[in-house]
């Protein structure tokens, strides 16, 4: 993977944990609402995988994740 696509999932796996924790939400009950098993939502907090943009989307949508809030965070790592 080139370095900028490992910047961007370190942004978004971050964030992804982040707001997780911040909403006091586990990785079973997100799971349970998301449809993105277990291990696949640890995997992605841990940077092991990179997650299908599906993948992405339904973790993003249980969490209330702004993808714009993304798009800056990793826009901000890159000037």
């Amino acid at each position: 993977m080139e370095s900028d696509e490992l910047l961007l999932l370190d942004v978004f796996t971050t964030h992804l944990k982040t707001k997780r924790l911040h909403s006091g939400m586990s990785q079973d009950k997100l799971s349970e609402l998301s449809g993105v098993s277990i291990e696949t939502i640890s995997r992605t907090e841990n940077n092991k995988t990179n997650p299908l943009l599906t993948t992405f989307i339904q973790l993003a949508i249980v969490l209330e994740i702004d993808v714009n809030e993304i798009i800056e965070k990793y826009k901000q790592q890159t000037q």
